[in-house]
Order: C-alpha cells, then sequence, then structure tokens
C-alpha cells in the first residue's frame, strides 16, 4: 500500500502548553477546579492513541529527560470513541511537535484511514515511509511505542484558553503490542496564545488554584515503564 502524506495543518501560532498532574482516580479535582474558572465541556470524550518515533539512541527521550529547551517530537495520532469504536475505522495523522519550553507550535499530515492498528503497523514499518520522516526532520527514525488514554476537552468561557483532562492511561510497545501496561497518572492540560499569559497568570491561576504545573511527557514515562518491564 502506498502511504500519501498530505499536510494539513501548519501551525505557527505560538502558545503556552501548562501540564499538572495527579495519581489516579483524582481527575475529580481538575473537573472541579475548571468548573470554579468556569470553563465548560466540549465535544465527546475520546479514545486517544500516538504511536512515537524516535532515533536509535534515543535521542528525543534524552532530549527531554535533560531538559533540552529546542526539542521535535514525531508521532502518529488518531482517534476513537471512549467506550465504543475498537473496530471501527479511524483516520491517523503524522505530527511533528516542536516545543522551545513551554511553547509549542506543530505541522499534521494526513496518512488516511485504516482498519486497524496491524494495517498502520504494515505502512508505519516500511523503510519508504521511515525515510520521509526522517527527511523532513534529517535524523533517522524507527517506531517505538504506543500510548492510550481517555481524553475530555473544556473550553474558557471567554475562548482563549483550551484544557483537556487524560485518564485511562496505558503504553505498549510496538514490537511487543499485545502488552499493554497501565501508567498511574492523570493529567490537566491548559493551552493558550502566548498574547493570553497576563491574563492566565491573574485569572486562571491565581490565588485559589492549588495546583503547579509540572513537566510531563507520556512518550517519556510510558518508555521508562516499558524498559522496567523488560518490553523493550
Amino acid at each position: 500500500m502506498e502511504m500519501i502524506m498530505e499536510e494539513l495543518q501548519s501551525d505557527n501560532l505560538k502558545r503556552f502548553e501548562r501540564k499538572y498532574v495527579l495519581s489516579q482516580n483524582r481527575s475529580w479535582i481538575f473537573r472541579n477546579i475548571l468548573s470554579e474558572k468556569r470553563f465548560i465541556k466540549i465535544h465527546n470524550k475520546r479514545r486517544v492513541r500516538s504511536l512515537y518515533f524516535d532515533t536509535l539512541n534515543f535521542s528525543f527521550f534524552r532530549d527531554n529527560i535533560e531538559g533540552v529547551s529546542n526539542r521535535i517530537k514525531p508521532r502518529i495520532r488518531w482517534y476513537e470513541e471512549a467506550v465504543k469504536g475498537k473496530n471501527k475505522e479511524f483516520e491517523a495523522r503524522l505530527e511533528f511537535k516542536k516545543k522551545k519550553g513551554f511553547v509549542g507550535t506543530k505541522t499534521i499530515y494526513s496518512l488516511g484511514k485504516f482498519k486497524n492498528i496491524t494495517k498502520l503497523l504494515e505502512i508505519v514499518n516500511q523503510e519508504k515511509f521511515l525515510n520521509r520522516i526522517s527527511v523532513i526532520i534529517k535524523q533517522n527514525v524507527f517506531p517505538v511505542l504506543i500510548t492510550s488514554y481517555n481524553r475530555e476537552y473544556f473550553i474558557s468561557y471567554n475562548k482563549k484558553f483550551r484544557s483537556t483532562i487524560d485518564t485511562n492511561l496505558s503504553v505498549q510497545s510496538v514490537v511487543n503490542n499485545k502488552i499493554k501496561l497501565p501508567i498511574d497518572k492523570e493529567i490537566l492540560e491548559l493551552k493558550y496564545g502566548i498574547e493570553n499569559d497576563n491574563d492566565f497568570r491573574n485569572n486562571i491561576i491565581n490565588s485559589n488554584f492549588k495546583l503547579r504545573f509540572q513537566k510531563f511527557s507520556k512518550y517519556s514515562v510510558g518508555l521508562l515503564n516499558l524498559k522496567k518491564n523488560g518490553l523493550i
């Protein structure tokens, strides 16, 4: 099967991405905070799956762990209904996410529709496809792991801030993809344009906002979890 990569979006709009992390089964705290800040729910809850790539010496992983300011993260992402949809066709997108500190931009390509993960992996493991990614980022890469989680979507009353809550996280190796390991964390993320940073600091994380933002990478945490269990 020939892979068609159609550029959907090159998002050079700079935005902050702030993450807050709690242990499992505490996401109700996130929802209470968003409700107090007058966020409303948008979209249905979805199951998000992401397939991450890295170099042979795991340089993207090391860049994240070491806190390198300028980072790039190539991944394939697709969505399913949170409850149903396991056997439904899904549309996959190749994303190149660039971050400088806490500011991120993204470029997205459509890869078309697939019947299941097996069909997607047939394409992903082709040398021709991996070469296309390598040419774009100027480094050779290979597929490493897949993360999965349920995501809820929110927006502030003034439409300046978007938020998501991620729960029921798990990770699996691309090679040993029959075994899923849980990640016992839940994540609140707030995203907004850099022009709204003062508004964010004054009205969102003011005195009654009881969480501190943290650095958290599902890819890095997932990779460490797989290594610890001998699955990668």
